[in-house]
């Protein structure tokens, strides 16, 4: 599990010049495939410009948290 958002108690933290409430999300791995859920923010999480609660993510998909907007990338398993 990781989590995203503008204050400095998050896994990964957005730089906040923009005074607004904070926003936050959690990213985690679950059984069979990734998800991305909105933990409360005011302003919303949105994958692919879609305000979502919780949703499973897919290779390619845009998350934005406030004004900052990320691509969810799969990485290849790596062969042994």
């Amino acid at each position: 599990m990781t989590t995203i958002g503008r204050t400095d108690d998050n896994d990964l933290a957005i730089d906040n010049q923009v005074h607004q409430p904070p926003s936050r999300a959690e990213c985690s791995r679950g059984r069979t495939s990734p998800c991305s859920e909105d933990l409360g923010s005011t302003n919303g999480v949105y994958v692919n410009n879609r305000r979502i609660s919780k949703l499973t993510l897919k290779d390619g998909d845009q998350v934005t948290i406030g004004k900052s907007r990320f691509r969810f990338a799969l990485k290849p398993a790596t062969q042994r």
